[in-house]
Order: C-alpha cells, then structure tokens, then sequence
C-alpha cells in the first residue's frame, strides 16, 4: 500500500519519470559520447518523435534514437504489468498497446535503436510467461492473449512489428 495520497499521484509520477531522467543524464555524463541530444517530455511536433514513446528520448550519436515511455502505479503489486492492462481503453480512445504501435510505425525501423516501456509494475504469470528478457516473445502467446491483441493491433504482422522494436523495463523500483 502506498503512502502517497490520490491527490499526488500524478506528482508522483512525474517525479518517477524524472527520476529514469536523471539516470540517463547520468550516464550520459559518464559517457559523453553517448548521445548528442536528450530530452524530457519531448517535442512532439518533430518528426522523429512520436506521441506514446515520448517521455525521454535520446539521440544517440549514431543518429538513432532511443524512446522512453514511463509508467508510474502507486501500487506495483496490485497494478500489474498485463495484457489486460496494455489493452484496456478508457471510453472511445485507444489503449496503450495501441498508442506504442501507433507511435513505433511513424518512424523508419532503421531510427530506432530502442523503444521501452519503463514501468514499476510487476508482471503477472500471463504477462511474464511471454517473456524472453525484456522482449515479449510472440510463439509465446496464448490464443486468448493473442486475440486480445488482435483486436487492437489487426493483424499479426502488426503484432510482430511492435514486439521487434519495444522492450519491457518492468519492476523498477519506486525510486519516490
């Protein structure tokens, strides 16, 4: 259970975005050849910077770019890293799976050296079954899961092409 009231949720997350900020910045000073540019809560008006994986984004010095899309719970254990969750959708809008694969297909593949997810959320036994490191592994997916998926993505080359690109940085620590 978390100490943090309803009100501050939102501040919270914020701070936990800032947090895996300031990580990279830090590894960027330690190795200055890293990337040319980073930046937090990135312009979206540019083109190699979609909406959906746009909470950091670094350019590497190589020209490639790396997206961050963070995801704060207050709760890690009760709010899972989930199909269910990646799918959900609130009234008429997409759902989050669909807002990352969106943003992923706006971009040439060759840009991207690495799309993640970074979430304090655990996986539970569905999601994580799925998994071979960060990435999820699609011979892996259950039918349901499968259809789940389906249903927002269309197709399963579409499926595929979001899970050759996005990787899954899952049970951060609350670093509040």
């Amino acid at each position: 259970m978390s100490d943090i009231k309803s009100t501050a949720i939102p501040y919270a997350g914020y701070d936990y975005q800032t947090f895996h900020g300031i990580s990279i910045l830090l590894d960027w000073v330690n190795n200055p050849s890293l990337y040319r540019q980073v930046a937090l809560e990135a312009d979206t008006s540019q083109d190699d910077i979609p909406p959906a994986i746009d909470d950091i984004v670094c350019q590497r010095e190589d020209g490639t770019f790396e997206y961050y899309q963070v995801k704060f719970t207050v709760d890690e254990e009760k709010y899972g890293l989930s199909w269910d969750w990646l799918v959900s959708k609130k009234g008429k809008g997409r759902s989050l799976i669909r807002k990352i694969y969106d943003g992923i297909t706006k971009l040439e593949p060759a840009k991207i050296h690495t799309a993640q997810l970074v979430t304090n959320r655990s996986p539970d036994l569905v999601f994580d079954s799925c998994l071979r490191g960060k990435q999820v592994d699609c011979s892996k997916l259950s039918d349901e899961v499968k259809n789940k998926l389906l249903i927002e993505l269309e197709t399963e080359e579409n499926i595929k092409r979001l899970f050759n690109f996005i990787n899954f940085e899952h049970s951060q620590k609350n670093l509040l």
